[in-house]
């Protein structure tokens, strides 16, 4: 059994995960949960599940969440008691799937818990990546993306050697596209302009393609 704590718990991935977790009652319990004002919304996952710990971003959704369900003696509300929900002794893996960059206090110090992180939120490693990795390398803590185009290139890499990946960008069949390419794609699709701009990009403009 795994033991998991959400946070961002009312956003599409906070919610399918705790589909996830009714649908395998046996492998999977809901012990921490976590929104920022949302308390309608997260009021059924409490009932269902109840966690062991709540928290929300202010005194008035918490009082919200508190009237309309039995929330559990551990609650509290600001970044202080997001962090307190990610490394609670009871919490083995935390789903981080909170937006912006709220949650990164709490993904540092459940990474410095132990805690194994599943990452659904990439303006984490966007704003403090490097740290983010280094911490959770020097704690032996593993980072699992959750997020699908992230979790898709992990599945393909996983099992596999750092040399391979070397081996795959030395493929001279294989474009792999990184940096100021990418950069230009996104800066030549100007949806105003027929044609695009850049002299590394060339063609008509799929922007203005109304289909």
């Amino acid at each position: 059994m795994i033991r998991v704590a959400i946070l961002g718990a009312t956003g599409s991935i906070g919610t399918s995960a705790l589909s996830v977790a009714e649908a395998h009652p046996d492998r999977v319990t809901i012990v921490g949960l976590a929104a920022a004002t949302s308390a309608d919304a997260l009021a059924p996952a409490v009932k269902r599940h109840r966690p062991t710990a709540v928290s929300m971003a202010t005194d008035e959704a918490l009082a919200r969440l508190a009237a309309v369900a039995d929330v559990p003696a551990a609650r509290g509300v600001g970044d202080a008691w997001l962090v307190m929900v990610a490394t609670r002794p009871d919490v083995d893996l935390v789903l981080c799937a909170s937006s912006g960059t709220a949650a990164l206090e709490a993904v540092l110090a459940a990474i410095d818990a132990g805690k194994t992180i599943a990452l659904a939120n990439k303006e984490v490693l966007v704003m403090a990546g490097g740290l983010v990795m280094d911490r959770a390398r020097a704690k032996g803590v593993a980072i699992l993306p959750v997020d699908s185009e992230h979790n898709a290139i992990h599945q393909c890499l996983h099992g596999h050697q750092a040399q391979d990946v070397t081996r795959l960008r030395n493929e001279a069949k294989l474009k792999i596209l990184d940096g100021h390419e990418v950069r230009t794609i996104f800066i030549g699709m100007d949806q105003h302009s027929d044609e695009l701009k850049y002299s590394s990009v060339k063609g008509k403009n799929p922007f203005k393609d109304k289909r």
